[in-house]
């Protein structure tokens, strides 16, 4: 039940994670959709987004040592791999905003509310909530717990599977009423997926989740 090779220990961890992550989502919503990026809204999403990712990190450093770790890259070594992605990451921003600007994909809810509350406190409450505090929270969720609790043995079949389901829940967390967008959202979700298990290193999988998230918010 205290280590990850315990199905029944992970199940319950999961749970307990993704009922924080939905209590975070839930600020996330009040401070922004409620309070439109005043104070309180800041107050209770920093508040509430310190006290998961403390409970998220926590844990993860905790459990780490029960993870296979074949190699374990460095941000300076997989140099070359995180350039790609981030050109992947930054090509896909691009054309998501294109095709939306060409009303051919709709725009999400954060972006019509941003445009009809147009306001520079909720523009960086965005940038703090979507551009770093949901990212990271994602890619443990996602990544850091989800593939090393379920898809941690060492071979191809168990490891495309992490990947396909990884990305299935990156694309279920960005849900959008849009077959491309809900595509294009697990395709990234994938890849992301792809740079932990290629470096092994979760630092580089949030750095570039951050950047996602971030262009997701400035492309606007």
């Amino acid at each position: 039940m205290n280590t990850p090779a315990s199905r029944q220990g992970n199940l319950v961890r999961m749970t307990i994670f993704a009922l924080i992550y939905l209590i975070v989502f839930g600020v996330k919503y009040l401070a922004i959709n409620v309070l439109q990026g005043n104070l309180w809204g800041w107050i209770l999403l920093i508040l509430f987004a310190a006290i998961g990712l403390w409970f998220y990190i926590r844990q993860f450093n905790h459990e780490d040592h029960f993870f296979e770790r074949p190699q374990r890259w460095s941000l300076l070594t997989s140099f070359t791999v995180v350039v790609g992605a981030i050109l992947l990451i930054t090509a896909a921003r691009i054309m998501i905003a294109y095709l939306t600007m060409k009303q051919r994909l709709p725009e999400n809810y954060l972006e019509k509310f941003y445009l009809q509350h147009e306001a520079t406190r909720l523009f960086w409450l965005l940038i703090l909530s979507q551009g770093l505090i949901t990212p990271v929270m994602q890619t443990y969720l996602t990544v850091g717990f989800f593939f090393n609790y379920w898809f941690r043995d060492s071979d191809l079949v168990n490891a495309v599977m992490g990947i396909i389901v990884s990305g299935i829940l990156f694309m279920l967390l960005h849900w959008q009423l849009s077959v491309p967008l809900l595509i294009i959202n697990a395709l990234l979700g994938m890849l992301l997926a792809w740079t932990y298990l290629y470096t092994q290193n979760l630092a580089i999988t949030i750095f570039l989740a951050i950047i996602n998230g971030l262009l997701q918010v400035v492309l606007f």
